[in-house]
C-alpha cells in the first residue's frame, strides 16, 4: 500500500496546483507475434524498457510454423497504450496481436 492509501497498485506521485495525488500504472496484457529467430522477443522487450514500463510477466501461447505468440504483461500509465504500439509497430519482425482480456 503506497502512503496514499492505494491497494494493489504501484504508485507514482504527482504535484499539480500544490495538491498530491495517485497516478495509477494498471497492468495491461498485450499480445505479440514474432519470429522464432534469435533476438526476436529481445527487441520488443527492448522497446518495452525504452518506453519505461514495468516488465511483469511473459508467455508463450503458441508456437507454429517459425512463429511464436506471446502474452506479455506490463505496468503501463492510462493513456500510454498508444505510444507503446506506435513503438513496437516499428519493429519490422514483430506484430501486435492484441490487448488480452484476461
Amino acid at each position: 500500500m503506497c502512503r496514499h492509501g492505494r491497494y494493489g497498485a504501484r504508485c507514482v506521485r504527482r504535484s499539480v496546483c500544490g495538491r498530491e495525488f495517485c497516478e495509477l500504472k494498471i497492468p495491461e496484457i498485450l499480445q505479440v507475434e514474432t519470429p522464432q529467430v534469435p533476438g526476436s522477443l529481445a527487441s520488443v522487450l527492448n522497446v518495452i524498457a525504452e518506453a519505461g514500463l514495468v516488465l511483469e510477466h511473459v508467455t508463450t501461447l503458441r508456437r507454429e510454423q517459425g512463429r511464436t505468440l506471446w502474452e506479455i504483461t506490463v505496468e503501463i500509465e492510462e493513456g500510454a497504450q498508444d505510444d507503446l504500439l506506435r513503438r513496437l509497430s516499428s519493429l519490422p519482425q514483430a506484430r501486435f496481436v492484441g490487448w488480452s482480456d484476461r
